[in-house]
């Protein structure tokens, strides 16, 4: 990636907007894979063929999100990254809060 400026660019394009990049079929899939799945937070790495058929590596339950350095090459991965694991964090503690099962310490 340090060295290829097309392969940094198709990841801009990405992290700028997942939904155009990937398409309605391959983000149903996904979409799949996360109810599958069930959990707050997980991590699927896969491809697309050029035909815009999925190929799933591996799904996950956790994932590392690795800050960029700091060569200004890299900008484009900083806005997207650095909230990513916060939202879902945030989106877990809400459905569970909403949750009639849930109670936290002390509170009853």
């Amino acid at each position: 990636m340090t060295e290829n400026v097309a392969a940094r660019a198709e990841e801009a394009a990405f992290l700028a907007d997942m939904p155009a990049v990937l398409g309605p079929r391959a983000m149903a899939a996904l979409a799949a894979i996360n109810a599958a799945l069930g959990l707050g937070y997980a991590g699927v790495d896969f491809g697309l063929a050029p035909e815009r058929r999925r190929a799933v590596l591996r799904s996950q339950p956790r994932m590392v999100l690795q800050s960029p350095g700091p060569d200004p090459i890299w900008d484009y991965r900083r806005a997207p990254i650095r909230p990513a694991p916060w939202r879902a964090v945030k989106a877990l503690l809400i459905a569970k809060a909403a949750a009639k099962d849930f109670a936290a310490p002390g509170c009853g």
